[in-house]
């Protein structure tokens, strides 16, 4: 039996609401003054199939950022990302997005990200983990997912790479 494919363009309204086809790319380029809040500290954090992550600071307050520097080719999926980041913005256990930056002229494309300190890699973290730890940080995914699912947006890529884990707060 096929599964339905919730992520098909068939429920890109539903999904989406009906701001979907209004944000685009030019509706997000940053201004000189956008960009010039914000400094990259070159702190690199991670790296996935289409974006770096380094840390940076929000000079107006001071607030540690991350940022999600995406590589040209994936601009069209930076402008995706960033509808659904704008989707489940207040979601719990969701990473918050301060702010998107694109630069045409400098080909430069970011989502601003609450930074959550250095995140430990899930393979150093595992092994000090005790059962009530597990138990926490699946019932925290499993919130978040729950909220994005309620939003109509389905994660698709669940892995351990792609969960911050916050041993602070946990």
């Amino acid at each position: 039996m096929a599964l339905p494919k919730y992520h098909s363009k068939a429920y890109k309204k539903s999904i989406y609401g009906p701001n979907y086809d209004d944000f685009d790319l030019d509706n997000i380029t940053a201004s000189k003054e956008q960009r010039d809040n914000y400094e990259i500290t070159k702190t690199f954090l991670g790296s996935g199939a289409t974006a770096d992550v380094y840390q940076g600071k929000k000079l107006d307050t001071g607030e540690d950022v991350a940022f999600k520097m995406l590589r040209s080719k994936f601009l069209k999926r930076f402008e995706y990302e960033c509808k659904i980041t704008n989707v489940v913005k207040d979601g719990p256990f969701i990473v918050k997005t301060h702010d998107f930056l694109y630069d045409k002229e400098k080909d430069e494309t970011a989502l601003v990200l609450q930074y959550l300190g250095h995140c430990t890699d899930y393979e150093e973290l595992w092994p000090t983990l005790t059962p009530r730890d597990v138990k926490r940080y699946i019932l925290q995914l499993l919130i978040g997912l729950d909220y994005a699912h309620s939003k109509g947006v389905i994660h698709r890529d669940i892995k351990p790479e792609n969960i911050a884990f916050d041993t602070k707060k946990k």
